[in-house]
């Protein structure tokens, strides 16, 4: 089974005010590690479910809000640029 999550930032936990999801202020560099927590806990969840492969879109603005280094390494990131969304 092949799963595609494609994540933003509005609606990640911890996400209350729009300063949240503006990059470079404080409450974005806290949110960004709730929001790939996130993403992680959902990669995880699709793995332990039977998933053989998990392609993650980032759709969020810049789409450079995921910290990577964070990510689980068997997830599958899409960069900018090669978004499958129309």
């Amino acid at each position: 089974m092949k799963i595609l999550i494609s994540a933003d930032m509005e609606g990640a936990t911890g996400v209350t005010w729009p300063a949240d999801v503006l990059p470079g202020t404080p409450q974005w560099e806290r949110c960004r590690s709730m929001f790939t927590s996130d993403v992680n806990a959902a990669v995880l969840g699709f793995f332990d479910g039977g998933a053989d492969e998990v392609l993650v879109n980032e759709a969020h603005w810049t789409m450079r809000n995921l910290l990577l280094e964070q990510l689980d390494e068997r997830a599958e990131m899409l960069t900018a640029g090669t978004s499958p969304s129309p």
